[in-house]
């Protein structure tokens, strides 16, 4: 499914990098299905999940996440077009490293 292979693309932008874990969720009964969580240590990033959040919406591309608490991104790709998430992985590794 082209969800499927959108949020892998993101979530392989997070991978590998200190204090960042991630995970794919399903919803079935959704409109939505799928969506990408990255669990954020503020400790070692030096930065929690809503700063982050910031970051990705003040810079370019602007990239709307949500931050449900400083631990915790949360990435939909149900609305995004071809490229977006290449774009999205992108800038999400840019502020992940900084």
């Amino acid at each position: 499914m082209e969800y499927d292979r959108r949020i892998t693309v993101i979530e392989k932008a997070a991978q590998g990098l200190a204090g960042v874990s991630s995970d794919v969720y399903w919803s079935g009964d959704s409109f939505y299905g799928s969506f990408l969580t990255i669990k954020i240590d503020p400790g070692t990033l030096g930065k929690d999940a809503r700063r982050i959040k910031t970051e990705m919406f003040e810079g370019r591309p602007s990239v709307m996440v949500q931050a449900p608490d400083p631990d915790t991104l949360r990435i939909f790709v149900y609305t995004l077009d071809e490229g977006d998430d290449e774009r999205i992985a992108g800038r999400l590794n840019e502020v992940l490293s900084s």
